[in-house]
């Protein structure tokens, strides 16, 4: 099939501007298969390359080769899920741990990076996570992220404002009068915060929607395993001091938010919610059965913010669209790109590092890898590794993509437990993995760079004595295994020539600066590399 495609294409001149790299690898591959077919196997493959040159036009294999030597470095990028900086020992699963790869790597050629706050487009003082991590390592500037948005329209009280905050009331005011609230509810700043459900309480109250209900998602792992007492108790407070809304149920997010198709878990929240179904628990919150008041069928569904872009639902505050993040600039570039992770933490390495668009780019390669089926992930704190190592080292022998990355889960998902000594097993099977990438990027001429989206691991105790499972403000590393390059001394600026800290935003611009591909415009983060004298050695 592709040598007849290859000799329909015979039947018109071949242009450089007329085809895209698979269609010129496709074209080759399928005149030298006809040649072996009409020829024999020449005893050079020169022979056989001449023959095909002339066949083809020297169009197309010229445009082939200017194609390879715009890559001056194949690169892999590895980011670690939770793996912070701190010199504090105890608690540490990440000192506590076996880790000779990313001990060396750090010691080479490093340098820290922040990864929490306005570093990464958050309030002053959050902690990082998975998906603001990604996004601005991705995207190669600071991201603002909802939240500011968000946070801001709640202090100027102008939610009331918002046209489908008016629609949401309206509706429900000209049906049963009713409206129902769901969602996570604690101060971690991840995938919400109570301080935007009081804002949207004030709002309906203010727009005299008759009734409103309040659904409790349970935190417990970007806040402490015990804290949703807590907040539970602040929501009640409110309702009783505004005298309006009403609690209708209690589930944790270990049900209600599960992300890797646990159907029996997403069947607890559902039945709760829609038929009423549930009782009473008393375990850490993040794994709270649930209390109930069933909600009525025939719902008008809107979000805070972009879930999915295949949900049909109205939202809140729209996504922004980002320009020419890392992925979208390689595909212009037409630098082939490879993505992998498991299940967990697959959005994070498409639609988050895409810069929030789920669709591939031209030339993106996309592969998820099962995370295992098990309760918790302490116990199976290596999780995937293995897998995720497997299909990357795969493609660095391939030799397809001058850009790989991949994400390794283990160290964050088995750090929310609060569960210490398989969080250090889950450090141990991430350096191992990630020792098994860098021989491979070693022998087939591959540079290997090393970073975190977010600290979590090197902290699994908290100051009362009590586990630790939320994300960190600590630093997190970044390594190049290149022997030609090392970290600049100087630390990086702003627009106005002030010295700012390195974080994640310059993570792109970096990867860009040793693939030898220019920086688009709307990447305002800046390499960290420089080349040493060690070069070509």
């Amino acid at each position: 099939m592709a040598s007849f495609r290859a000799l329909s294409f015979a039947r018109r001149p071949f242009t450089s501007s007329s085809l895209c790299r698979k269609e010129v690898d496709l074209v080759t591959s399928a005149y030298l298969n006809k040649v072996r077919e009409v020829v024999g196997k020449p005893r050079k493959k020169m022979r056989l390359f001449c023959f095909a040159f002339a066949l083809m036009g020297a169009g197309v294999v010229m445009y082939k080769k200017q194609l390879k030597s715009k890559i001056k470095n194949k690169c892999v990028l590895i980011v670690i899920d939770g793996w912070g900086l701190t010199e504090e020992k105890h608690g540490n699963a990440i000192a506590n741990a076996n880790t000779p790869v990313m001990d060396k790597l750090c010691s080479d050629n490093s340098q820290q990076l922040e990864a929490h706050g306005e570093h990464v487009g958050l309030e002053e003082g959050l902690m990082g996570n998975s998906e603001v991590g990604h996004l601005n390592i991705g995207a190669g500037r600071v991201i603002y992220q909802d939240i500011l948005r968000i946070n801001m329209e709640v202090r100027k009280k102008k939610l009331i404002e918002n046209s489908e905050v008016i629609d949401a009331a309206e509706r429900a005011s000209r049906g049963n009068g009713r409206l129902h609230l769901l969602g996570l509810i604690s101060d971690g700043g991840v995938h919400s915060h109570i301080g935007h459900l009081f804002g949207l309480l004030h709002s309906f109250k203010q727009l005299q929607v008759p009734k409103v209900f309040v659904h409790f998602f349970a935190d417990g792992r970007d806040t402490s395993p015990t804290s949703g007492a807590g907040f539970l108790q602040q929501l009640l407070d409110f309702l009783i001091a505004e005298n309006y809304g009403e609690l209708a149920t209690i589930v944790g997010r270990y049900y209600a938010m599960d992300r890797d198709n646990r159907w029996d878990r997403i069947k607890v929240a559902y039945e709760a919610l829609i038929g009423g179904v549930g009782e009473a628990a008393c375990e850490s919150y993040f794994f709270l059965d649930n209390t109930t008041v069933a909600l009525p069928n025939g719902l008008h569904i809107k979000t805070m913010t972009q879930y999915n872009a295949e949900f049909p639902f109205p939202i809140l505050f729209p996504p922004v669209a980002h320009q020419n993040v890392l992925a979208e600039w390689l595909s212009k570039q037409k630098v082939s790109q490879f993505h992998c992770a498991e299940s967990e933490k697959y959005p994070h390495v498409t639609f988050f590092f895409n810069g929030g668009r789920e669709e591939q780019f031209e030339g993106e390669e996309r592969v998820l890898v099962p995370s295992p089926r098990v309760a918790t992930y302490d116990l199976k704190p290596e999780m995937n590794c293995e897998g995720i190592a497997d299909k990357v080292v795969e493609q660095i022998e391939l030799g397809n993509h001058p850009f790989i990355m991949c994400n390794f889960a283990s160290p964050d998902m088995v750090g929310h437990t609060g569960n210490l000594e398989p969080t250090v097993l889950a450090c141990q099977a991430t350096d191992v993995a990630i020792g098994r990438i860098l021989e491979a990027c070693k022998r087939h001429g591959y540079v290997l760079l090393v970073t975190a989206d977010h600290g979590n691991a090197e902290q699994m105790i908290a100051k009362d004595g009590g586990p630790h499972t939320a994300h960190t403000c600590n630093k997190v590393p970044f390594t190049c295994s290149s022997t030609a390059h090392s970290f600049k001394r100087a630390p990086p600026t702003t627009a106005e020539g002030v010295p700012r800290a390195r974080a994640l935003c310059d993570v792109a611009p970096t990867v860009l600066y040793l693939m030898g591909l220019p920086k688009p415009v709307e990447m305002d983060g800046q390499n960290l590399l420089e080349e040493t004298a060690t070069r070509g050695k």
